[in-house]
Parts: structure tokens; C-alpha cells; sequence
């Protein structure tokens, strides 16, 4: 679409491929989950549930409130929201209507326009706006890396992290185009933000491969 080939034409492949992270409003998921729990058992939660549920509430609320990423924090952040969206996935595949039963509104600042928000009822929307972020902490650290140039390691290790933050971007690709494609789509195509539409995620990871080739000729 437009936004893709604008997006194309803006970021060069002599810079690195920068983009801003989504910030998440609070949401206590961990409290949804107990309740679920209790709903559908009809007892109270026992604490090494009460302790997991913690556990995920404290990661959303570290890891999703960072509105950016810098040279100290990128890795850790990569690192961690990753691991957030595996709990994520694992409780997704756990529950029945993709987490939308636990009644909690996932909402997210958009990208570029974060005075704007967008809110979904399911566990895949939250992961994909958690991905997102991951490519883009991946990508920022990729940046840092390329500037060591090819004697220190630095090309090599860019390869890697833009080639991971590509897988990043393309299962947030797919997650996407499972809620809106079908007769009964889950998602409205026309409410997503921009850094959410396929044609738009589609051309970020092809940046980000671009930029994986480039480091890989460089290095060699």
C-alpha cells in the first residue's frame, strides 16, 4: 500500500532501520486470570497460580510501559518482551476465544501517532503489539552493533539481530492477518493503526532482511 512504499522510500538501507515502540495503558491481566481461574473452577486460586499470575503482571508492567530503547537497554528489553510473548502464546493456547474470555482491553499507543490508541479484547493482539516492539529493540541493537564495523564482530552480530527482528515482524504479520482475513474477521483492518497494517509490517521486515543482507556483504 501507500504506507508501505512510503515507508520503503524513508528508510534507507545506509541507515539503520530505527522505529519507535508501542507503550501499553495498564491492564491487570494478572487479576483476569485469577478471577478466570476461580470462575471456571469454582475455588480460589492456589498460590503457585496466584504467584504465576504475579509473575506475568510484573512483567507486562516492566516491559510494555518503556516508551524507547537505548544502547544499555535494547538487549534486555528484546530479551524480555520475547519471553513475555512466549507466556503469552502458552496461556493463548490454553484458553478458548484467544484470551478475549478474560474480559481485559489490551490497548496500545500507536507507534508513530502516540497521542492515538488502539485496543483489542484478545491475548494475540497483545502479542502482536509485544513482537513489534521486540523487532524494534532488535533492530535498534543491530544499529549499535554495525558501528563496531567488521574487526570487532559487530557485522556479524547485525546479521543475526535483523534477521531476528524479521522473524519478529513476520509473526506479528501473521498474527494480524489471522484476526482480520475470513468472512467473520475478529479485527476491523480499517481501525488498525498504520504500524499495524500488513502492507506496513510486511515492508519493515523487508527492510529488516535488506539490512540483514547488506551487514552480511559488508562483513564479507
Amino acid at each position: 500500500g501507500q504506507a508501505a512504499r512510503a515507508c520503503r522510500r524513508t528508510m534507507s538501507l545506509s541507515l539503520p532501520v530505527n522505529f519507535p515502540l508501542k507503550v501499553a495503558k495498564p491492564v491487570d491481566l494478572g487479576g483476569a486470570l485469577l478471577a478466570r481461574y476461580a470462575a471456571v473452577t469454582g475455588r480460589p486460586p492456589p498460590e503457585p497460580s496466584r504467584t504465576a499470575a504475579r509473575e506475568l503482571q510484573g512483567a507486562r508492567d516492566r516491559l510494555c510501559s518503556i516508551p524507547k530503547v537505548s544502547e544499555t537497554t535494547a538487549e534486555a528489553v528484546a530479551a524480555g518482551l520475547l519471553e513475555y510473548e512466549w507466556q503469552l502464546s502458552q496461556l493463548q493456547s490454553r484458553l478458548d476465544h484467544a484470551g478475549s474470555e478474560l474480559g481485559c482491553a489490551f490497548r496500545w499507543r500507536d507507534a508513530w501517532r502516540p497521542k492515538s490508541k488502539s485496543d483489542r479484547p484478545g491475548l494475540d493482539w497483545e502479542r502482536a503489539c509485544v513482537l513489534f516492539n521486540a523487532a524494534a529493540a532488535l533492530c535498534y541493537q543491530a544499529g549499535v552493533v554495525t558501528s563496531r564495523g567488521p574487526s570487532a564482530g559487530g557485522l556479524r552480530e547485525a546479521v543475526s539481530l535483523y534477521q531476528r527482528a524479521a522473524g519478529c515482524l513476520a509473526a506479528t504479520h501473521g498474527l494480524v492477518r489471522e484476526a482480520i482475513w475470513g468472512l467473520s474477521p475478529r479485527w476491523e483492518p480499517e481501525g488498525l493503526p498504520i504500524e499495524m497494517t500488513l502492507d506496513f509490517l510486511g515492508a519493515l521486515r523487508d527492510l529488516a532482511l535488506a539490512q540483514a543482507q547488506e551487514a552480511f556483504h559488508s562483513k564479507a
